[in-house]
């Protein structure tokens, strides 16, 4: 009788212990399966930052590292960051921000670039995944920029992939034209990471609307491959007006055309804005162009910057041949006509992107 009431109560607690470990286990096994999806993007920009403050301090805790961990993912993934980084073999972002498998969805190309195949992949992070955070990663160092800022000749597809860095380095040259060497690649890796999160807001209606609800933001970072420092950059400075983008995926352009608008000193903001909708509504409707973007700047004041611009347009073709049709077009002799009183002058800049020739 006695050994029959030991055995039940060995039986009773065997079977109180499995209990107590579902129970204690559970919490943990949720967190690794849908953590991204609890956690709201400030919560998921600081576990980032925490991990980049442990690798500066050499205690990477290097967690979700072991084929246990792998073993939960199996059935599925729940990351609470997309990161799009350069394909740079120095720059593995796992590392840097100490994190493991599942931890965060991770694009890698050359220059940290949102093409069209690229966008695709973070649309399927942000919002298949449903990841609250999205960082657009540059680097110190990068050979993409720094072939695009010397004009060094590339060859095979290279061209193709470079040519969405070119309006970032332009920018850059353009509003400093002091700089050179070492500080214009520098500034151009961080205009290129603006360059990229624009490419994104303007390509991809999943995303913009993502953040307008609330339930993403993305920000950019540079990394220092010399200290493994990140730089943390922000939301795009104008992203409000990249919400309003109304376009959808952009379509690879033979023939690029920027023209650069100096305006006259006195010039009003509906003066201004005029221009820019006009760029929209005139030129955005010549057939044969592709893509338009208008750009305002920041806002650098003449006096400070000799020559601070008051628009940026940049026009998309399929070919020269669009572009040789478009400058004759009706609407854009029309544009000509009535803005033309109030800039002092124009630079333009024609570039075939997809070749060594520029």
């Amino acid at each position: 009788m006695r050994t029959q009431q030991r055995m039940s109560t060995c039986i009773f607690m065997l079977f109180a212990g499995v209990i107590l470990c579902i129970i204690l286990c559970a919490p943990n096994f949720i967190s690794a399966k849908s953590e991204g999806s609890r956690i709201n993007p400030d919560e998921a920009l600081a576990r980032l930052q925490e991990g980049n403050q442990r690798f500066l301090a050499n205690a990477r805790t290097m967690p979700h590292t072991g084929l246990d961990r792998l073993q939960e993912l199996v059935g599925g993934q729940h990351p609470f960051a997309t990161v799009i980084t350069c394909s740079d073999s120095r720059v593995p972002p796992e590392y840097f921000f100490d994190v493991g498998f599942g931890d965060i969805f991770t694009i890698r190309v050359a220059g940290n670039v949102c093409d069209t195949d690229e966008v695709g992949s973070i649309e399927y992070g942000v919002d298949h995944l449903g990841t609250p955070l999205m960082l657009v990663l540059g680097h110190s160092h990068c050979g993409a920029v720094t072939a695009v800022v010397q004009d060094a000749e590339v060859h095979g597809n290279i061209p193709e992939l470079v040519d969405n860095i070119i309006p970032a380095v332009e920018k850059v040259k353009h509003e400093h034209p002091e700089l050179a060497g070492d500080q214009l690649i520098t500034a151009s890796i961080k205009e290129n990471v603006w360059q990229s999160i624009d490419d994104l807001f303007r390509t991809s209606p999943a995303t913009r609307e993502r953040v307008r609800q609330g339930h993403l933001k993305i920000v950019g970072a540079i990394l220092d491959i010399e200290t493994g420092k990140i730089e943390w950059l922000g939301t795009h400075p104008n992203q409000d007006k990249l919400l309003q983008y109304t376009s959808g995926p952009k379509t690879k352009s033979g023939f690029v055309h920027v023209v650069y608008f100096w305006l006259k000193e006195g010039v009003t903001d509906a003066q201004r804005n005029r221009l820019v909708d006009d760029c929209k509504t005139y030129l955005g409707a010549v057939e044969t162009v592709n893509h338009i973007e208008v750009g305002i700047p920041a806002g650098t004041e003449r006096s400070v910057v000799d020559n601070s611009y008051g628009v940026c347009l940049i026009l998309h073709f399929e070919d020269k041949a669009g572009h040789d049709y478009y400058q004759k077009a009706e609407k854009h002799l029309r544009f000509i006509e009535r803005n033309q009183e109030i800039w002092d002058r124009v630079q333009v800049y024609d570039m075939i992107p997809h070749s060594t020739e520029r």
